[in-house]
């Protein structure tokens, strides 16, 4: 960061007035790009999970019907890396043992720090038709353990799946059908050595009565909720952990289609979003895995150029939650105007854009 900036972030820090109000931030998303047919097949692919850097892919087949050729069993976990963001992913390959069973072991959700892989299997000793597992490793080149059931306070004699873990791995979000319908559950621990306490539906203004609520995914702000409804991607968000949620926003075109969008993760950053979906038939089967770049809104005055004049705007809607100077430290915000979202606001400074028409 040069001088300039440095010395303008110096003068505005000293404007913070800060205020807790809840906000949804300015963002676009851009065209949607298939992850090509080194990860899509024929056979169907979902349950995308990214790691936090945006360079390993985890995901499932389509199975059971069908599934790829030489799978373990009905549906299967595998993994792609690539060099760089903008880099193709290479060949995808199947997860392998213990994780890959000849039973059904699907849509995973790696953990921060890519040591635990949570994913849904349906091999026996569970406690319902699919239970929710866990598999650790002591280091990212190191083998994955024997997965583990996360036990009676997350599974039920019922269907879960799409599991979200959060940083710390204390909290995790997943859907379930015990209450008739798809609901969106969260479970807490107060160690990641005890059990999940008895899980809890997240409320009427996530889940709907007589509706599918599906494959939640969170932000490791533990305050940026996405899931699908109806064949959409939606997300909803709250100031912090302890608030309720508000209400969903669709996230609508270019990520939703016609064509059934579901199953959402993202990088660290909140830059790049993953999803499945055969996004209105341009893919390679059913289902594909797409990724789509989050942009930062940073032009507020849409004049062509992020300047001085944009600074203003900041300024003065410093310490309210006004959408769209809430665009730290990810593109969806954090519910205030403040410091991060000066930080972003700086490194996009003198650069040209678009103007809005």
């Amino acid at each position: 960061m040069n001088s300039k900036r440095v010395n303008l972030i110096l003068a505005l820090v000293m404007l913070i007035i800060l205020s807790n109000q809840q906000v949804h931030a300015d963002f676009v998303f851009g065209i949607p790009k298939n992850c090509g047919p080194t990860v899509n097949t024929a056979y169907g692919e979902h349950g995308a999970s990214v790691s936090m850097d945006g360079l390993t892919l985890y995901f499932s087949d389509g199975g059971p019907f069908p599934s790829r050729p030489n799978t373990s069993g009905g549906a299967d976990i595998w993994v792609t890396t690539r060099e760089k963001l903008d880099s193709p992913w290479v060949m995808s390959e199947g997860i392998g043992a213990p994780i890959n069973s000849p039973h059904i072991d699907a849509t995973p959700c790696i953990s921060p720090d890519g040591l635990s892989l949570y994913f849904v299997s349906d091999r026996p000793g569970g406690f319902g038709a699919e239970d929710i597992y866990v598999s650790t490793r002591s280091g990212l080149n190191s083998p994955w353990e024997d997965p583990i059931n996360l036990g009676a306070g997350v599974n039920s004699s019922s269907l879960e799946l799409f599991p979200s873990i959060s940083p710390d791995g204390l909290i995790v979000y997943f859907c379930s059908f015990r209450s008739g319908n798809g609901d969106i559950f969260v479970a807490t621990r107060t160690s990641v050595n005890e059990q999940f306490h008895t899980a809890e539906n997240v409320g009427p203004i996530v889940n709907t009565l007589g509706t599918e609520e599906n494959c939640p995914y969170v932000l490791n702000d533990g305050c940026t909720l996405f899931f699908s409804f109806h064949g959409d991607l939606f997300m909803s968000r709250r100031f912090n952990g302890e608030d309720p949620w508000g209400d969903p926003v669709n996230l609508r075109w270019p990520v939703n289609t016609n064509g059934g969008e579901s199953g959402t993760s993202l990088t660290a950053d909140g830059t790049r979003l993953f999803f499945h979906g055969s996004h209105v038939g341009t893919g390679y089967g059913n289902t594909d895995l797409w990724e789509a770049e989050v942009i930062h809104v940073v032009d507020f005055n849409s004049d062509g150029i992020v300047n001085a004049a944009d600074v203003c705007i900041m300024v003065d809607n410093w310490g309210t939650d006004n959408p769209l100077c809430d665009i730290g430290p990810t593109p969806f915000g954090d519910g205030v105007v403040d410091v991060q979202d000066l930080i972003v606001l700086a490194e996009h400074l003198f650069e040209e854009t678009t103007p809005a028409e």
